[in-house]
Protein backbone atom coordinates (compact mmCIF):
# COMPACT_ATOMS: atom_id res chain seq x y z
CA UNK A 1 0.00 0.00 0.00
CA UNK A 2 3.02 2.17 0.59
CA UNK A 3 4.87 2.95 -2.39
CA UNK A 4 8.92 3.49 -1.92
CA UNK A 5 9.93 6.92 -3.26
CA UNK A 6 13.46 6.98 -4.29
CA UNK A 7 15.30 9.72 -2.50
CA UNK A 8 16.28 13.05 -4.80
CA UNK A 9 19.75 12.32 -5.76
CA UNK A 10 22.01 15.66 -6.80
CA UNK A 11 23.01 15.83 -10.02
CA UNK A 12 26.02 13.76 -11.42
CA UNK A 13 27.25 16.79 -12.85
CA UNK A 14 26.83 18.71 -10.22
CA UNK A 15 28.45 16.46 -7.49
CA UNK A 16 31.56 16.12 -9.93
CA UNK A 17 31.75 20.24 -9.62
CA UNK A 18 31.22 20.38 -6.23
CA UNK A 19 33.86 17.96 -5.12
CA UNK A 20 36.37 19.77 -7.55
CA UNK A 21 35.20 23.16 -5.89
CA UNK A 22 36.04 21.54 -2.32
CA UNK A 23 39.70 20.46 -3.37
CA UNK A 24 40.26 23.23 -5.10
CA UNK A 25 39.93 25.05 -2.31
CA UNK A 26 41.53 22.76 0.21
CA UNK A 27 44.58 23.18 -1.94
CA UNK A 28 44.36 26.97 -2.55
CA UNK A 29 44.34 27.02 1.51
CA UNK A 30 47.84 24.54 1.58
CA UNK A 31 49.21 26.57 -1.05
CA UNK A 32 48.62 29.71 1.14
CA UNK A 33 49.99 28.32 3.78
CA UNK A 34 53.12 27.01 1.89
CA UNK A 35 53.59 30.27 0.48
CA UNK A 36 53.56 31.83 3.98
CA UNK A 37 55.67 29.67 5.42
CA UNK A 38 58.07 29.66 3.06
CA UNK A 39 58.36 33.03 2.94
CA UNK A 40 59.16 33.71 6.40
CA UNK A 41 61.42 30.46 6.05
CA UNK A 42 63.64 32.65 3.77
CA UNK A 43 63.84 35.39 6.04
CA UNK A 44 65.26 33.45 9.11
CA UNK A 45 67.61 31.79 6.65
CA UNK A 46 68.65 35.21 5.72
CA UNK A 47 69.46 36.54 9.01
CA UNK A 48 70.74 33.35 10.41
CA UNK A 49 72.98 34.01 7.50
CA UNK A 50 73.97 37.39 8.35
CA UNK A 51 74.55 36.73 11.82
CA UNK A 52 76.48 33.27 11.13
CA UNK A 53 78.95 35.28 9.41
CA UNK A 54 79.25 37.86 11.89
CA UNK A 55 80.03 35.11 14.52
CA UNK A 56 82.66 33.57 12.05
CA UNK A 57 84.18 36.99 12.25
CA UNK A 58 84.46 36.88 16.23
CA UNK A 59 86.07 33.78 16.63
CA UNK A 60 89.89 33.30 16.39
CA UNK A 61 91.01 31.46 13.58
CA UNK A 62 92.25 28.54 15.70
CA UNK A 63 89.61 27.92 17.75
CA UNK A 64 87.14 24.86 17.04
CA UNK A 65 83.87 25.99 17.21
CA UNK A 66 81.57 24.74 19.44
CA UNK A 67 77.53 25.03 19.80
CA UNK A 68 76.35 25.73 23.00
CA UNK A 69 73.48 23.43 23.93
CA UNK A 70 69.94 24.60 24.35
CA UNK A 71 71.42 27.85 23.14
CA UNK A 72 68.65 30.45 22.40
CA UNK A 73 67.87 31.78 18.60
CA UNK A 74 69.17 35.57 18.12
CA UNK A 75 66.20 37.64 19.06
CA UNK A 76 65.99 38.34 15.39
CA UNK A 77 65.04 34.92 14.49
CA UNK A 78 62.83 34.22 17.98
CA UNK A 79 61.08 37.44 16.75
CA UNK A 80 60.51 36.04 13.09
CA UNK A 81 59.16 32.49 14.54
CA UNK A 82 56.60 34.23 16.56
CA UNK A 83 55.33 36.36 13.30
CA UNK A 84 55.08 32.64 11.89
CA UNK A 85 52.84 31.22 14.58
CA UNK A 86 50.72 34.38 14.85
CA UNK A 87 50.18 34.73 10.79
CA UNK A 88 49.37 31.03 10.75
CA UNK A 89 46.70 31.13 13.29
CA UNK A 90 45.43 34.40 10.97
CA UNK A 91 45.17 32.42 8.02
CA UNK A 92 44.13 29.35 9.54
CA UNK A 93 40.77 31.50 10.86
CA UNK A 94 40.35 32.95 7.75
CA UNK A 95 40.27 29.66 5.91
CA UNK A 96 37.63 28.14 8.20
CA UNK A 97 35.66 31.18 7.65
CA UNK A 98 35.92 30.69 4.21
CA UNK A 99 34.57 27.28 4.64
CA UNK A 100 32.39 27.85 6.62
CA UNK A 101 30.93 30.67 4.15
CA UNK A 102 31.15 27.89 1.19
CA UNK A 103 29.11 25.26 3.55
CA UNK A 104 26.45 28.02 4.19
CA UNK A 105 25.59 28.52 0.87
CA UNK A 106 25.20 24.40 0.38
CA UNK A 107 21.71 22.71 -0.32
CA UNK A 108 20.99 19.42 1.66
CA UNK A 109 21.50 17.40 -1.44
CA UNK A 110 25.16 18.85 -1.53
CA UNK A 111 25.89 18.30 2.29
CA UNK A 112 24.83 14.61 1.75
CA UNK A 113 27.31 14.40 -0.79
CA UNK A 114 29.82 15.93 0.91
CA UNK A 115 29.19 13.76 3.57
CA UNK A 116 28.90 10.67 1.95
CA UNK A 117 32.10 11.28 0.21
CA UNK A 118 34.56 12.87 2.62
CA UNK A 119 32.87 10.27 5.72
CA UNK A 120 32.60 13.64 7.58
CA UNK A 121 29.43 16.01 7.75
CA UNK A 122 30.05 19.56 5.69
CA UNK A 123 29.89 22.03 9.18
CA UNK A 124 32.82 19.30 10.67
CA UNK A 125 34.46 19.81 7.20
CA UNK A 126 34.41 23.58 7.90
CA UNK A 127 35.51 23.55 10.76
CA UNK A 128 38.41 21.72 10.58
CA UNK A 129 39.03 21.80 7.16
CA UNK A 130 39.96 18.77 4.79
Amino acid sequence: VFEVVPSVQLDPDKRERLIATMEQLAQQHKGENKAMEDAIDKQIDVIEAALGGELAEATQPNQRKRKKRNSKPPEEVMELMRQKRTRKRELKAQHKEARAAFVAELSNQERLVVQETFNISASTWAGRGA
